[in-house]
């Protein structure tokens, strides 16, 4: 229980509160006056202490983050409010004595100083793939305004990186923060290119090269001019058309000849060859060979045999060839590998 007397004494105003040790609050300069023994208040209280105004000074750790109000002489007892007004960019922390209500109302006794802490602001970058399938991502997480943050989008195997959700194809991307922000990764299937071409175009067209996603199937095509024959694509190959599945940039060359139709290619169904692979030396299973033309992967005639059945390719490189034979009967073409 809390007792308030206001009287006049001696043209004072004295204010006096009772509690479980009694105080007696006088006016501000008369504490001499009401503590002599002409008065006599001292023998029924325990303290005397003066109503003065006290001063309530309010300051920023850092002008540069933010502001304050609230400083000023007050009367002993007033309610005072402080305020912490952040500049942009930044936030309020604390008061110097951990306390962070803003603003914060305070009871004024005693000459006080509060000091307002400030800090950078600081957001969320939210990093997303939209097909986890395709592709991760990363630097995501909070960060101070003002930072610069890469992120990065990483493609799974087979797929590549598209762009951003904002339509950026920057990859790492640099960005400066200035608010929360969600940056989604694109991404797609992974795209090659097929090149088709001919080794003579006056001899033969080719069909099917172009830009294609990784799995594709494509059909690839040569068609010889009347008067020649397709012999075979630069990596050996007989096949055509021919599919093949895209899984790199790759180039197909397509070699033509003159003379005998693409009818007679395989009459020779029967003539074989060994070993294949070889390192060098290869023995024809006919004994009627007339020629042998040896051409490598660009369809370039590198080598000719003429009326043997054994050859040695020892002297050419690693890789794979195409072998012209030619006999009594027609013509046969056949692959080999040199190891």
């Amino acid at each position: 229980m809390k007792l308030f007397l206001s009287l006049f004494f001696h043209q004072h105003l004295v204010q006096m509160y009772f509690f479980n040790t009694s105080i007696l609050m006088v006016p501000c300069g008369s504490l001499e006056y009401y503590n002599s023994n002409l008065v006599g208040w001292s023998q029924y209280f325990v303290t005397i202490d003066e109503m003065c105004n006290v001063i309530l000074t309010v300051t920023s750790s850092n002008d540069t983050m933010g502001t304050v109000l609230g400083s000023g002489e007050y009367e002993y007892g007033t309610n005072a409010i402080l305020t912490a007004i952040p500049n942009e960019g930044f936030h309020f922390l604390n008061w110097n004595d951990g306390n962070t209500d803003n603003p914060r109302s305070i009871v004024l006794k005693n000459d006080t100083t509060f000091v307002a802490t400030f800090a950078l602001d600081s957001y969320t970058i939210t990093v997303i793939s939209a097909n986890d399938s395709m592709g991760t991502v990363s630097g995501g997480g909070e960060y101070e305004v003002g930072a610069e943050v890469t992120i990065t989008a990483t493609p799974n195997e087979g797929y590549l990186f598209a762009n951003w959700n904002d339509g950026n194809t920057d990859n790492p991307r640099i960005i400066t923060l200035t608010r929360d922000t969600t940056f989604i990764a694109n991404f797609a299937l992974d795209s090659y290119t097929i090149t088709v071409i001919s080794a003579n175009d006056s001899m033969g067209t080719v069909s099917g090269g172009g830009e294609y996603e990784v799995g594709t199937e494509v059909t690839i095509t040569a068609t010889p001019n009347e008067g020649y024959r397709f012999v075979s694509w630069n990596d050996g190959n007989i096949d055509n058309p021919r599919t093949i599945t895209v899984i790199v940039d790759t180039t197909y060359v397509a070699t033509f000849e003159e003379g005998v139709g693409i009818e007679s290619r395989d009459i020779l169904s029967e003539l074989t060859f060994y070993p294949n692979p070889t390192r060098g030396i290869i023995t024809l299973s006919r004994n009627d060979i007339q020629k042998v033309e040896v051409m490598d992967a660009t369809g370039k005639v590198v080598m000719i045999v003429d009326n043997k059945n054994v050859i040695d390719l020892s002297k050419l490189t690693k890789g794979y060839y195409t072998l012209r034979i030619t006999t009594a009967e027609g013509v046969a073409i056949r692959k080999v590998i040199r190891n």
